[in-house]
């Protein structure tokens, strides 16, 4: 996908209605061709905290428009596919247009989430590490505009090599939920934007909030003071960690191809242990695909099964499978 708008909220106080800041960039065919950015009157006015992170106070915001007033100047963006660097933006977006009224259907993709699965080896996947990681140029962090076009770039570095299909949308509820737990798990930390974003997921999902209901409480109660200090950060990891305590590939949908060294269906059971779920071929639900051994001969000529190749195409249409060898498989499963 070449042409698409990436966004970036920046917010007042813990309330995710709360946006003081919205930033912009325009991408046709590849290319930054405009980018923008405003600042808003927030719901709730400001807190410290978020004050101190991105330098956005009262006197900056006293006199502009809130969100629904400047909604007519910027509605045309929302026209676009939508990129940004975590699911935080869109529940920042919905909480505005519930509360403001406005009819917005927008298709959203999260960068963070692409990105653990496409670099699993990086210590982390937050904007400056990727900024870094693909030496695009420095920014100015936390301003809303500049982290747009960050995220933008990002994207287009993702994509490299791919075709211009949108990548798939994300599954159920309960999926959601196991990769939400998984990004907030890649780098091994509990951030205060991370609990923030599985804290207004939750509430937006009563089921799974009430059958996770010390996860919730916990959360709710550690940002409750709109800060979260390391003790509290702690506990929540613990509790995610204990929905499922093996982590490294939770809510993975795995295949399994070729020659593998030990049996399938031991493999699968290990699988399961990890908290994947097993299919038996590749399809727009698969996210890793697991290979062993190969006979070259017993693959009618290709170097590579049916199921490796339609993974390859898959990921050329933009869906995000990671590719892994049976003995990388093993080894995060501890045999």
């Amino acid at each position: 996908m070449r042409d698409f708008i990436a966004i970036d909220f920046e917010t007042g106080n813990p309330k995710r209605v709360s946006a003081c800041a919205i930033g912009y960039a325009k991408i046709e065919n590849g290319e930054v061709t405009a980018s923008n950015g405003h600042l808003i009157k927030p719901v709730g006015g400001h807190a410290p905290f978020q004050s101190k992170i991105h330098g956005i106070k009262e006197e900056n915001t006293f006199d502009k428009p809130d969100f629904g007033e400047l909604f007519p100047d910027i509605k045309d963006i929302f026209n676009f596919p939508l990129i940004a660097h975590s699911m935080f933006d869109k529940q920042v977006l919905d909480a505005l247009a519930e509360h403001f009224d406005l009819s917005l259907s927008v298709e959203y993709f999260d960068t963070s989430a692409m990105a653990k699965v496409k670099l699993p080896d990086l210590k982390n996947h937050k904007l400056k590490t990727l900024v870094k990681h693909f030496e695009l140029p420095k920014f100015k962090h936390h301003d809303a505009t500049e982290d747009a076009i960050a995220c933008a770039n990002i994207f287009l570095k993702l994509q490299d090599g791919t075709s211009k299909e949108s990548p798939p949308l994300r599954s159920d509820d309960k999926q959601e939920f196991k990769r939400l737990i998984y990004g907030i798990l890649a780098d091994d930390e509990v951030d205060y934007k991370e609990a923030c974003a599985l804290l207004y997921w939750l509430e937006d999902h009563e089921a799974i909030a009430k059958q996770h209901a010390n996860l919730y409480m916990t959360t709710k109660a550690a940002l409750a003071d709109d800060h979260l200090d390391t003790i509290e950060a702690a506990k929540v990891k613990r509790l995610l960690m204990d929905i499922n305590p093996s982590g490294p590939l939770l809510g993975e949908v795995v295949v399994f191809t070729g020659a593998l060294m030990i049996p399938r269906n031991t493999a699968a059971a290990l699988a399961a242990d990890l908290g994947c779920e097993v299919g038996t071929s590749v399809t727009k639900k698969t996210t890793l695909l697991v290979v062993g051994d190969q006979d070259v001969e017993k693959l009618a000529g290709h170097k590579k099964s049916v199921k490796h190749r339609k993974a390859e195409e898959l990921i050329s249409k933009g869906q995000s499978i990671r590719i892994l060898r049976e003995s990388d498989f093993q080894e995060l499963s501890g045999i």
